[in-house]
């Protein structure tokens, strides 16, 4: 799937970017004598952006914390998964729209941040986009878990 291929390829980046702004800092601080006043807040806004892409990777690959209470091969942890999907995409989809009408509150006001000075719609946005994705995923996994529902009960039939 190429969402996938391309949230990998963000995760990495924005790691490799938050990896570099403090690297930078601690050269200006410690051998220029130097403060870059921007690299914390930079940082802070690609952990925000790298925590929400990273939620939709986790339900891609069913890497969020789970409770196994039956036997994962029995057919009644297939219909705990669906349940599971179905709750979590109502939830992911209801945070889905308070983050866009926060969205546009901060649109509406011309929120910025401190330091970078730079617009707030965009980490907002970045929750906003994790939240879909996930939704999209969680969706995407439901689906899954039905057709593997249904083959296992055909065969056994």
């Amino acid at each position: 799937m190429k969402i996938s291929r391309i949230l990998d390829v963000i995760m990495v980046a924005l790691f490799a970017g938050m990896l570099s702004a403090n690297i930078a800092q601690v050269i200006f601080r410690y051998f220029l004598n130097s403060s870059l006043f921007w690299s914390e807040e930079l940082s802070i806004m690609m952990m925000i952006v790298m925590v929400f892409m990273a939620s939709p990777v986790l339900i891609r690959d069913s890497e969020h914390i789970t409770i196994d209470i039956f036997n994962s091969k029995s057919a009644s942890i297939k219909i705990m998964d669906i349940i599971q999907y179905i709750i979590t995409t109502i939830i992911l989809l209801i945070f889905s729209y308070l983050i866009y009408k926060y969205m546009l509150s901060a649109i509406s006001r011309d929120t910025k941040t401190a330091a970078l000075r730079a617009p707030m719609w965009i980490p907002i946005g970045a929750m906003l986009a994790g939240m879909l994705l996930s939704a999209l995923f969680a969706v995407r996994n439901l689906y899954r878990t039905l057709v593997d529902l249904k083959d296992r009960r055909q065969g056994n039939g």
